[in-house]
């Protein structure tokens, strides 16, 4: 179609271009300059379509090799992502899945901080649990209000949605210690219930938490909360086996108390009738 348009413009050029020249030239010189004319005209268009079509392949090829890059990327993260799986479901107590949890977002999205939260024992907010990136010891002791306006981790936990985004330092007594640059909270749920609450922080980089690192902190939270539910049923179960099996030895020593007192009782009654 594109060469069948160059040759159409070049007949007409040629055309329109003797035409010219014949009213003025003799008929050799006219030919002449109208070749001369069809020449550069498709000389030009070529030369057009060249720099066209050498900008449209240099685009896709670095459209490619973007392409490539982010898929390798993906391959890699998938890989260590097995990794970190299998990781956090090798254990079947429910505090060792939030740790394992917490170290495999540290480790593959590479923040500066990550927290885990937990509900207090008075149910009145979320204190900090584990920490990587930062010592445990001086946050243990702070708690997140829940009800705190306008602060990201609040928002996450009421909404139980994930929240990314710029950190407002006073927003709760968290940030207000930590002063991070930008945050992201992604809550585990388990039951329908708020089991914890993942936190990520960039503490000195304003860069925030791009869609693809939201997305990979939300698989890592919910094979989390897979996890620790399974924990917490496996837990459980194990606590209703152990007091079946109590039961079971105080009902056999029963058992066993009340045969000896039988057997006494006969032996007695043989006694009083020799």
């Amino acid at each position: 179609m594109q060469m069948g348009g160059i040759a159409l413009a070049s007949v007409v050029v040629t055309a329109v271009a003797f035409a010219l020249a014949a009213s003025v030239l003799a008929d050799p010189v006219a030919l002449l300059v109208a070749g001369v004319a069809a020449i550069a005209l498709v000389g030009a268009v070529a030369a057009q379509a060249v720099r066209r079509d050498a900008s449209r392949l240099a685009e896709s090829e670095e459209w490619q090799r973007r392409l490539r890059a982010e898929l390798m990327s993906q391959a890699a993260f998938l890989d260590a992502v097995i990794g970190s799986l299998a990781a956090m479901t090798s254990t079947r107590d429910a505090e060792s899945v939030l740790a394992s949890t917490t170290e495999q977002a540290h480790r593959l999205l590479r923040p500066d901080a990550t927290v885990m939260l937990v509900p207090s024992a008075d149910g009145r907010g979320l204190r900090p649990a584990v920490a990587r990136g930062i010592a445990l010891g001086p946050i243990a002791g702070i708690a997140v209000d829940p009800q705190s306006t306008g602060s990201l981790l609040a928002e996450a936990a009421a909404s139980r949605t994930p929240a990314s985004g710029a950190v407002n330092p006073g927003g709760d007594a968290l940030c207000r210690h930590l002063r991070p640059q930008a945050a992201l909270a992604v809550p585990l749920v388990v039951l329908d219930e708020l089991h914890a609450l993942l936190v990520m922080f960039r503490l000195q980089d304003d860069r925030g938490f791009g869609p693809a690192e939201v997305s990979q902190a939300v698989l890592l939270a919910d094979f989390g909360a897979s996890a620790a539910a399974n924990a917490q049923l496996f837990q459980r179960v194990e606590s209703l086996l152990a007091q079946a099996r109590m039961r079971e030895a105080e009902r056999a020593e029963l058992s066993r108390r009340i045969l000896s007192a039988e057997q006494e009782i006969g032996r007695a009654s043989c006694r009083e009738r020799v």
